[in-house]
Formats: C-alpha cells, sequence, structure tokens
C-alpha cells in the first residue's frame, strides 16, 4: 500500500491528487459506517459457532451477514452514484472533479464492505495466512491496475479504478476463503435470512456501525468541505499529509498493540483494586513508545515527503508537522477508549466520542472557510483529541475509578519535548538525506537520555520492556543495547535507577 500510495502520489501531483482524496472522501463519507460491524460480528461469532459445533448458526451467521452487507452496500453505492453528479455541480465547483470520478468512488463502498467483512470473518476462524495473502493481492492489482491506468492516460479516474479493481478482488477472493474454511465444518448453502437472523446480526452490529459513522465520519466530512471552500492542490496535500502519516505511524501501532495486549492479559488476571495500576502502566509505556516516530516524523517531515514523494507537495511537510502534534496529544485518548471499551463500557465510549464530534463540528463550520486545510487540522487533530482526552480521563475517573497519573504523563510528554529539540538540530544541515540520518541518530540518542534524566526510567520499567521484547526478531537486540545505553546513561550524570 505504500508503493501504491507513493506512485500514485507522484503520478498525478499535488492538484490531481487532491481530486483523488475528493472522491475517495467522499466514497467514505457516505460508507462511514464501514462494514457495518459484520465483520466483527463475523471474527467473534463463528470462532464461537464453530467451538460449540452449531451448524445452523454457522449458516445462519453467513447468510445475514452477507445479505446485510450486500443490502446496506448496494443501496449506500446507489445514494453515492445519485449524488454524484449533484455534487459536482452544487458543492465541489473549485475542486475540478467531475461526476464519473465520484460515481467510480462509489462502488467501491460496496466491495471495500464486502471485503473488510470477510477479511475479519478469516481471521477469526483462523485463517490469518488467506486473509494476509488476500490483502497483498488487492494491494497488488490496485499498484499495477492503477498506475498502469495512468499512465494509460485515464488519470485521477485510472487511480480510483485501480481501487475499486483491488477491492473486487479482495471480496471474491476472501468470500472463496471463508466459503471453503467453513465447508470443513458444515456444508454450506444460500438463502434469504428472516427478519429473526437478520435482528440477531443487528443487534450486535448496530453500535459497531455506529462508533464507525462517529470516528472516520467527522474526518471525512471535512474532505467534503474541503471540496467545497479549498482548491484540489490544497486538498492534494492535505490527503498526502493524512495518508502520509498513518503509513508512517505503522510501526508505532505494532508495538503498541503489543504492550497494550500484554497488559490487557495481565488486568484480567488483577483484583479490581489493582487495575488501575496497570493502566497507568500500560499507558505510559505505550506512550514511550509510539512517541519516538511521532517525534521523528514531525520535525522530519520536509526531508521525508521531499525525499519519497516530490517537492511539489510544497505545503504537506507543515499539514505533517501539525498532524504529528495532535496526533501526540491524542494519545491518552485512544488508549483510554481501548481501555474502557475492554471493560466493557462501550455505551459510554460512544457519548463520549458524540460529544467530541460535536465539539469539531462546531470549530470545523467555524474555521474551514477562511483557514481551510490549517482549520480542519486544528478541528480534527487538536480540539477533537484535547476534547477527547479530557472527556476519557474523566469518564474512566468516574465510571471505573481509575485516575491518571499526571506527574507521570508530564514528564513523558517533557521527555518527549526534550528529544524533539535534539532531533530539531538536524534541521540546520542543508542535505534532506543527511537531515535524516542525523535525525535518527540524535533520536535514538537523545530519548534514552530524556528518559534518564527527566526520571521516568526504573528497574521495573526496564524488566517489563526486556521480557515484552523477549524473542521478537530484531527488536529484542536493539532492545537489549538500549537497555545498556540507558544504565551507562544513569551512571554517567549519576542518576540511580530504583
Amino acid at each position: 500500500t505504500a508503493v501504491t500510495f507513493i506512485a500514485v502520489a507522484r503520478l498525478l501531483g499535488p492538484s490531481g491528487y487532491g481530486i483523488y482524496t475528493l472522491a475517495l472522501g467522499f466514497s467514505a463519507f457516505i460508507g462511514a459506517v464501514g462494514h457495518f460491524g459484520i465483520g466483527t460480528y463475523f471474527n467473534k461469532h463463528l470462532a464461537e459457532f464453530i467451538a460449540k459445533d452449531d451448524t445452523d448458526g454457522i449458516v445462519s451467521a453467513l447468510n445475514s451477514g452477507y445479505f446485510i452487507l450486500a443490502a446496506i452496500g448496494i443501496a449506500l453505492s446507489a445514494i453515492g452514484i445519485a449524488f454524484s453528479g449533484l455534487a459536482v455541480a452544487h458543492f465541489f465547483k473549485s475542486s475540478g472533479v467531475h461526476a464519473l470520478t465520484l460515481e467510480i468512488a462509489s462502488l467501491t463502498i460496496l466491495f471495500s464492505m464486502l471485503y473488510g467483512a470477510a477479511y475479519s470473518a478469516l481471521v477469526g476462524v483462523s485463517r490469518g495466512k488467506h486473509a494476509a495473502l488476500a490483502a497483498n493481492l488487492v494491494y497488488t492489482v490496485q499498484l499495477i491496475v492503477g498506475v498502469g491506468l495512468i499512465l494509460s492516460g485515464f488519470g485521477v479516474d485510472g487511480a480510483v479504478l485501480g481501487i475499486l479493481a483491488g477491492y473486487i478482488v479482495g471480496a471474491a477472493m476472501t468470500g472463496y476463503y471463508i466459503v471453503m474454511a467453513l465447508s470443513r465444518y458444515v456444508k454450506i448453502r444460500i438463502y434469504i435470512p428472516s427478519k429473526v437472523e437478520i435482528g440477531n446480526v443487528l443487534r450486535f452490529s448496530l453500535p459497531i456501525a455506529a462508533n464507525n459513522l462517529l470516528n472516520s465520519g467527522i474526518s471525512n466530512f471535512a474532505i467534503m468541505l474541503l471540496g467545497v471552500y479549498a482548491t484540489a492542490y490544497l486538498l492534494g496535500n492535505y490527503g498526502m499529509a493524512t495518508k502520509g502519516l498513518n503509513l508512517m505511524l505503522v510501526f508505532s501501532g505494532t508495538m503498541t498493540t503489543v504492550l497494550l495486549a500484554t497488559f490487557s492479559s495481565a488486568v484480567a488476571k488483577t483484583r479490581r483494586e489493582r487495575i488501575g495500576a496497570f493502566y497507568n502502566k500500560a499507558l505510559l509505556y505505550s506512550l514511550l513508545a509510539t512517541l519516538p516516530p511521532i517525534i521523528y516524523i514531525g520535525i522530519l517531515s520536509k526531508p521525508l515527503v521531499f525525499i519519497f514523494i516530490t517537492k511539489q507537495y510544497s505545503l504537506t511537510p507543515l499539514y505533517v508537522s501539525l498532524m504529528a502534534l495532535g496526533t501526540a496529544i491524542g494519545l491518552p485518548w485512544l488508549y483510554s477508549s481501548s481501555f474502557m471499551v475492554a471493560n466493557g463500557y462501550v455505551k459510554k465510549v460512544l457519548k463520549y466520542a458524540a460529544v467530541s464530534v460535536a465539539v469539531q463540528l462546531a470549530v470545523l463550520l467555524l474555521l474551514v472557510q477562511r483557514f481551510t486545510t490549517i482549520g480542519v487540522i486544528i478541528a480534527i487533530f487538536v480540539v477533537g483529541n484535547i476534547v477527547s482526552d479530557f472527556l476519557l480521563a474523566e469518564g474512566i475517573k468516574k465510571v471505573i475509578g481509575i485516575r491518571y497519573e499526571t506527574k507521570k504523563l508530564f514528564k513523558v510528554m517533557l521527555t518527549g519535548i526534550v528529544a524533539a529539540a535534539f532531533v530539531s538540530v538536524a534541521l540546520l544541515v542543508h542535505n534532506l538525506w543527511v537531515q535524516l540520518l542525523i535525525g535518527a541518530a540524535l533520536l535514538l540518542a537523545a530519548y534514552p537520555i530524556a528518559l534518564v534524566v527527566v526520571g521516568i526510567v526504573n528497574e521495573a520499567m526496564i524488566s517489563d520492556i526486556t521480557r515484552i521484547s523477549k524473542g521478537l526478531p530484531v527488536l529484542d537486540k536493539f532492545i537489549n543495547l538500549e537497555v545498556s545505553y540507558i544504565y551507562a546513561l544513569s551512571k554517567f550524570f549519576r542518576v540511580k535507577i530504583s
């Protein structure tokens, strides 16, 4: 997906990529419910039905889920196609987008829903290898078809057709794999499910669909507003920044998942009065793991964009830096939300999300006409994350009885500021490649120094991190080197690690 992203961005240029961003944002806004929670339903219930040898449950879940997906997907795609001409004629005049482009993008709604739900189902029935094969095929088809059609003169339409082709192939492949996987347990038969069967699925999936709508709806609505008030060039730089930031944070997301999974398991085995300590530890470690890549991306956004994409995206580095700052602000909200969901407070999380979205929407409408892309970034990435942090902190305190260890969180942020100051020195060099290399070296050297000087690191933390990384290829050796470095720094600065 990174290769496709870079290739399409280079070939289309900022204005073309802006139209591409608007088209996909249009379809994503209409299909903001995701796969309507059906993928999560498949992931959870198919595995349970298999374990119970409930063959009727398997067949019912499959037919009901696919029936809902097809019905909702076709309806949403039809809505997108129907409103494409109207949107271009009355709202997106300054962007240069054509109705045909939006119509093609609307077709991706149906097939992305079918693919996403079946992908989750494969993971749920322990067919992760097949899911990975399907995902790789999707990315490959999107790259070959998209780039091929762009080079053949189809421009933005070709890029969107590439996305559509990938989802069609992915939906077919994952559907085939899930039927083959379940055929081991039951003879698959196709029928129109009853209202009762559909109702059973919807009772589970509707809250998840609502959560998807809140989480992705506001960000895609922001793209719609930019389509009204901003030029294609500005929209292209914004789309590049959001996509690039998401791709560059994949590693930190993976690292965070490992850490949170470890402590979630520990919490499940711990008395309620000790859950607060485990939660704060999970939050602390996750922040410490996630901050370094955010610092690197935020400070060195210019060389990253200009080297790996193109200098034509002149505004993207500024947008990436601002988004990275907002992302850092929003990390406590991200982890607190996951923690509350894990403890069964889904409705509370939805309530807080709704309040946050309402505030974001108000700020968005206030700023977007005058400040366009900067206004969107302030509303979504800064104001939205601050509000969410506050709401979740209050929610965890009132509902679960856990308080943030504010002093430690402050020390983490101080550590990040110190490390960012060191990395900024790399910007004094003119060569972009050298900036990246020096920035990486400074971050690896300065972050442990900040940890020691600020006083966050201790023996228990070192023991936990070493244990968690044990057995992970390459990462365990790197962690061991950093641990040795931290002990050396503690002796140099005469700071006792206790």
